[in-house]
């Protein structure tokens, strides 16, 4: 599957550009083209973590998608919602890109 780097690129970088803050010039633009690498990510995640469930042999596996599936709460003793897993799929996607781009600069 390929990543959608540019779509991530472009949500990790928006906030760090200097002019985007004060700018008021195409925000209509810049809006539209966050909510679209958003969608983008979400359907990338997705499809993820649908191939991940259709797996037979999830629990051999090495990652951490199948924990995140599996795994269970030690409160509540009930597994994340669907919609909870793929939220946490996407902050590891982003962290995991934060955290090597501040290792390689």
């Amino acid at each position: 599957m390929k990543l959608p780097l540019k779509s991530l690129f472009g949500l990790a970088d928006k906030y760090e550009r200097e002019d985007y803050r004060f700018s008021r010039f195409s925000t209509r633009e810049r809006t539209k083209k966050f909510f679209s690498d958003i969608e983008v990510m979400r359907k990338t995640a997705n499809e993820i973590l649908q191939e991940c469930k259709a797996e037979k042999n999830l629990d051999m596996r090495k990652d951490l998608l199948p924990r995140l599936l599996n795994g269970v709460g030690p409160k509540t003793g009930q597994k994340m919602t669907e919609q909870s897993t793929l939220n946490n799929l996407i902050t590891l996607l982003v962290a995991d890109h934060e955290t090597t781009s501040g290792i390689l600069s």
